[in-house]
């Protein structure tokens, strides 16, 4: 009997001639995998079913593993190569606990995990395509055998478009250790200094693509936020702790990290008097800022309590000529040296810009054995998830859920036939795999492994259905998002995170993909737009600038021709789209913001920014990974592209003075001239 695990999105019976197996023992239509010689991914597999059944202490497990010839050697050679093995475990998401020189890998769950329901499956592999596409390589493997072992491999229909969070490799383990365990971390602060720390996270808020933390730290005793793109890959999940320090109140932790950067810190909080320009001063208001009455029909000043002057200055300076600082002296005076730094910065002609490749995002390499150990513990869930003596399935569809070739399937097969099993469990006991009349067959054992998921995987699988539940616009996706929550045992605010911000990835052969390409290849449009209420659908050319995304609705920025103004269009309403070979128009009085993301004008000009390593991460997740290129030497840099130099200058002269503007000439002196004009307010 066909299984549908929706492994197989062709609804037919696959036939034998269509398949291309790679190796021709492989193509017959029934097929037993050979004995192929051992390899480090059959150890760590045996490892964790043998200790995830019992605590073992190490003479045990050289005992258990001398059948096979592994752990040879002395005590301490064999305890050296079973520290390296429990290691690649870690990397793995699997933890192994040292108690009293014996060893054991941690019930998983607290209790069990009841089935779910084809919808919900579906809804936990949305979740984690939409919203994790580009996490690391650790938490990728925790996902993914995790969605193995509850049934949700399922191929997906492309979506008409995927949000996804700016999220840093450190968000995961963050959001799992929230209120629950320590991790200790390695930081490095805004001053570029780097140390260790232990601290107990307690909630999460993303803001402008930037993710903080706010945790307590023991190293100071105290509370503080931590901004997440400056703590190291890989913080290590400490073990269960026994006295967590929790927040006296949460709400009030979590109103922490609704405050600006600039309300952060130990520092008494005194308020800071602004004076605000142009027509529009509400559009230049600071978070958290109170706009007072206007008087004599003067532009009325604003007030905001500041615990950190230099914080608040980058922000001063980001809005430009729209905001003086008038008080007090001591903030006054930072914001002047901030702007002193910037035009030293910037004193005399820059180097010449070197030849730029594209920056590729660092991304930890998993090695053979861990991928394959990967593979292997997949493979395993997927057997064990049906809950059925047997489970088949369509060959090439489960290559492409677990990413490999047919050659290599056909190898991992016959590793867990015929090595994986130390004792108690023989050869072919864990898995039974092999390839019957054009499907491949796996029939697994009920064993640990595979009857609960791990600590790590469960709050790898809870934090992606969290970040989902934020940005998903269908109600019925998000309450079974939240059913799934709960079968995973996690509160709903277990993982608390405040207004993420996303990115919007377009998908071809639909209107959002065609307006992504229109606005890449700078191209007018014309679009059938329907407004509900407003009489039957209507054409309308139009230029367009920026896809945007509120809480997972999709909007257009651009410039009607036909009303001669700026206008948001929502997405989902857009009947159709035909790009024209026609250049856009950027009018420069058009009321967005300077420093939007991947808005900063039509890009006839390329304005390159030196930027320090420490930015790379921020200036990805803020301008996207293709505005960060690399030279020969090292350096970073940061191409924005501009129709309006000047108009840039505002979010370049933020940057300064630890970024230096370097091309071209007019940029470099436009941000000058801005940090002059504002220098002489602070004299």
């Amino acid at each position: 009997m066909q299984h549908d695990h929706g492994l197989d999105d062709s609804g037919t019976e696959p036939g034998e001639d269509d398949l291309d197996w790679v190796d021709a023992d492989f193509g017959d239509p029934e097929w037993v995998p050979p004995e192929p010689k051992p390899v480090v991914a059959a150890r760590l597999v045996d490892l964790v079913f043998l200790l995830s059944r019992k605590e073992c202490r190490l003479d045990e497990i050289r005992e258990r593993f001398a059948a096979m010839g592994e752990y040879r050697g002395s005590v301490n050679t064999a305890r050296q190569k079973f520290r390296r093995d429990c290691a690649k475990l870690r990397a793995l998401g699997i933890d192994v606990v040292e108690r009293d020189d014996a060893y054991r890998i941690p019930s998983a769950t607290t209790r069990s995990m009841r089935r779910l329901t084809a919808e919900e499956a579906t809804a936990v592999a949305l979740a984690c395509k939409r919203v994790l596409p580009s996490v690391s390589a650790e938490v990728r493997r925790a996902l993914g055998v995790g969605l193995a072992k509850i049934g949700a491999t399922a191929s997906l229909d492309a979506a008409p478009w995927e949000s996804r969070v700016p999220a840093p490799a450190t968000l995961l383990p963050v959001l799992a250790a929230c209120r629950t365990r320590a991790l200790r971390i390695g930081y490095t602060n805004a001053a570029g200094e780097h140390s260790t720390r232990v601290v107990h996270p307690w909630a999460v808020r993303c803001t402008e693509d930037c993710w903080y933390v706010r945790a307590w730290d023991e190293r100071t005793d105290s509370a503080r936020t931590f901004k997440l793109d400056r703590i190291d890959p890989g913080p290590e999940l400490l073990g269960p702790a026994t006295a967590v320090v929790a927040p006296d109140d949460l709400a009030s932790a979590v109103s922490d990290l609704e405050s600006s950067p600039w309300e952060w810190g130990d520092a008494e909080p005194h308020e800071v008097t602004l004076r605000l320009e142009g027509s529009r001063p509400d559009r230049l208001l600071p978070e958290g800022a109170v706009l007072d009455d206007e008087v004599d029909g003067e532009a009325p000043p604003a007030r905001v309590l500041v615990r950190d002057d230099d914080n608040f200055a980058t922000t001063v300076m980001r809005l430009g000529e729209g905001v003086t600082v008038v008080a007090p002296a001591v903030t006054r005076e930072a914001v002047a040296s901030r702007l002193d730094a910037a035009v030293a910065t910037h004193r005399g002609d820059a180097a010449p810009v070197p030849e730029l490749s594209p920056h590729v995002q660092d991304r930890p390499s998993a090695a053979d054995d861990l991928a394959r150990t990967e593979r292997l513990l997949r493979l395993i869930g997927i057997a064990h998830a049906p809950g059925d003596e047997a489970a088949h399935f369509d060959p090439d569809a489960l290559c492409r859920v677990l990413q490999c070739s047919t050659e290599t399937l056909r190898d991992d097969m016959a590793l867990l036939t015929h090595w994986c099993g130390v004792p108690p469990f023989l050869a072919g006991d864990m898995v039974s795999a092999m390839k019957v009349r054009g499907e491949v067959s796996l029939v697994s054992a009920s064993l640990p492994l595979v009857e609960s998921l791990t600590e790590w995987e469960a709050a790898a699988l809870a934090a992606a259905a969290r970040l989902a539940m934020e940005v998903e616009p269908d109600t019925g996706v998000r309450d079974l998002l939240a059913g799934i929550l709960d079968a995973l045992g996690v509160e709903a605010d277990a993982f608390p995170v405040r207004n993420p911000h996303v990115d919007v990835v377009a998908a071809d052969g639909t209107s959002a993909g065609a307006l992504a390409t229109a606005i890449r290849g700078e191209r007018r449009c014309e679009i059938v737009h329907e407004t509900p209420g407003r009489g039957p659908a209507r054409a309308r050319t139009i230029d367009p600038w920026r896809l945007g995304n509120s809480r997972g609705r999709l909007y257009l920025s651009a410039f009607d021709h036909d009303t001669d103004a700026v206008r948001m269009f929502r997405v989902d309403r857009i009947a159709s789209v035909r790009v024209l070979d026609e250049e856009i128009c950027h009018p420069q009085d058009v009321d967005i913001a300077p420093d939007s993301n991947r808005i900063v004008g039509p890009g006839d000009v390329k304005v390159v920014v030196a930027i320090p390593a420490d930015h790379v991460a921020w200036a990805t997740g803020r301008y996207g990974t293709d505005a960060v290129s690399v030279a020969a030497d090292g350096g970073h840099y940061l191409v924005l592209p501009t129709g309006d130099v000047d108009r840039l200058a505002p979010t370049l002269l933020a940057l300064t003075p630890r970024c230096e503007v370097v091309a071209p000439p007019e940029a470099r002196a436009a941000v000058v001239s801005l940090a002059r004009r504002l220098r002489d307010r602070y004299r």
